[in-house]
C-alpha cells in the first residue's frame, strides 16, 4: 500500500471512532418529543448528575417565561437570561457572549425557538 492509501485508512478510522463516541455520548430525545437538545455532557462516573431531558423541559419552560416579559430593543438582566437559555438550548452559538441587549441576534434566535416549538 503506498501512503496516501493509509492515512486515508487512518483519517476514516478517526472519523468513525469519533462517530460512535458522539453517538455514545449525547443525551437524547424521544422522536416524538419536540424538545432540542443543549450540549450536556455528564461527567464519567457521576451518579447524582441531572437528567439531560429534565434541564432542556426546565430551560425551556424558563424561555417561555422569558419571553412574557421581554421585547425587542430591551436592555435588562432578563434578556441576558433569556439569551443565556437560548444559547444552552442551542439557538445562539456558543461563541457569543451575551449582551443584555435584545437585538438581532435574540430576535433570530428566538423566532428559530418559536417555530421548532410550535
Amino acid at each position: 500500500m503506498n501512503n496516501k492509501k493509509i492515512i486515508f485508512i487512518g483519517v476514516v478510522v478517526v472519523v468513525v471512532v469519533l462517530g460512535i463516541y458522539m453517538l455514545k455520548n449525547n443525551p437524547k430525545v424521544d422522536k416524538d418529543d419536540k424538545l432540542r437538545t443543549s450540549t450536556y455532557s455528564i461527567p464519567m462516573g457521576a451518579t447524582n448528575a441531572p437528567d439531560p431531558i429534565v434541564m432542556v423541559r426546565i430551560s425551556r419552560e424558563k424561555v417561555d417565561a422569558l419571553l412574557k416579559e421581554v421585547k425587542q430593543g430591551q436592555t435588562s438582566d432578563k434578556v441576558l437570561e433569556l439569551q443565556t437559555e437560548l444559547q444552552k438550548l442551542g439557538y445562539i452559538v456558543k461563541s457569543w457572549k451575551p449582551t443584555k441587549f435584545y437585538g438581532t441576534v435574540t430576535a433570530g434566535a428566538v423566532t428559530k425557538y418559536q417555530a421548532s416549538n410550535k
